[in-house]
């Protein structure tokens, strides 16, 4: 038998989780991290996982070791919005799921759940979603304007020194 590079081997996992054999992705994924132990790849298809075996407390747990590698990891924060959602912390859900929808803006998903958040923490859907601030500072970034990022960041990190994924 043949080696096979680690990406190909993520990609069969993630064949795996998608035809639903959960267990046998699973035990991949801890085959993978007993030999890469800090695989942020594999720790966030583990993630996925645990939230599809609705082990959601192993899934923070992971998701949180892939933020701390990269805390604007938009599969990490809103894996940990829908863990949160699901242990019926919609508060925390929230955070991370806005978190998520400043990464990508325009991720039809995440605004899609961000809604149904909104909507059961308030009782109603709001009917403007303005981006926020991080999230025209991101897209000021990918625009190249430099200056006016810099603007909102020093702004928002003034109201909330603790966002260290915008520091």
């Amino acid at each position: 038998m043949g080696l096979v590079g680690l990406h190909q081997y993520l990609d069969r996992v993630e064949e795996l989780l998608e035809a639903r054999q959960v267990e046998e992705a699973s035990a991949h994924c801890q085959h993978i991290l007993q030999q890469e132990p800090y695989h942020i790849d594999t720790m966030r298809l583990l993630g996925r996982i645990y939230l599809e075996q609705q082990n959601y407390n192993d899934a923070l747990k992971v998701f949180v070791k892939v933020l701390r590698a990269d805390p604007e990891d938009l599969i990490a924060h809103a894996g940990r919005g829908l863990a949160y959602k699901e242990k019926g912390d919609i508060t925390k859900a929230i955070w991370h799921m806005e978190r998520a929808a400043e990464i990508d803006a325009y991720n039809i998903t995440v605004q899609e759940e961000l809604t149904t958040l909104y909507k059961s923490a308030v009782g109603y859907q709001p009917k403007n979603k303005d981006l926020t601030q991080a999230a025209i500072a991101r897209l000021h970034v990918l625009g190249g304007f430099y200056s006016q990022a810099q603007s909102e960041l020093v702004e928002i990190i003034k109201k909330s020194p603790d966002r260290y994924d915008l520091k």
